[in-house]
């Protein structure tokens, strides 16, 4: 993030084959981290979760996994921070999932695009998609509950 914080994934020692991937993060504080911590039950539920792109200001993050909720073989959902408490993670919905398994995203600079990767991990293409209108209507919704 902007301020230096970091989220990734990483596998868990011991973990079971189909749940090894989870998101964890670590603060800056005076130029140092603090020990890394794993991302409460709204991140990190369902399996294989990973591939977290995080605001530059925290605000929301993007990640994929493997969820009853899906579309298919794995999807993107997106968590919104609201005053340092992660919101349920929510599917991104099938504009952009589908039966494949769509992964690793990132949003441009400028908060306008949406890119991921679409297909199998060693098959498939590139995706772009304006994603502002998919983020105003996930914080209407979330507004709205």
């Amino acid at each position: 993030s902007e301020n230096g914080n970091l989220y990734f994934n990483s596998e868990e020692i011991g973990a079971n084959p189909d749940d090894e991937l989870s998101i964890y993060y670590a603060i800056k504080r005076e130029g140092q981290y603090t020990d890394f911590k794993k991302m409460a039950k709204e991140i990190n539920s369902g399996t294989m979760i990973g591939h977290p792109f995080i605001a530059p200001d925290e605000s929301y993050m993007i990640f994929d996994g493997k969820r009853s909720s899906g579309y298919g073989d794995c999807d993107l959902y997106i968590s919104f921070n609201k005053s340092g408490i992660w919101t349920e993670a929510y599917n991104l919905g099938p504009e952009i999932n589908t039966e494949m398994c769509e992964m690793t995203a990132s949003v441009s600079p400028d908060g306008k695009y949406l890119f991921f990767h679409r297909g199998r991990e060693d098959n498939g293409d590139i995706y772009w998609i304006d994603f502002r209108p998919i983020k105003e209507n996930m914080v209407k919704n979330i507004n709205n509950n």
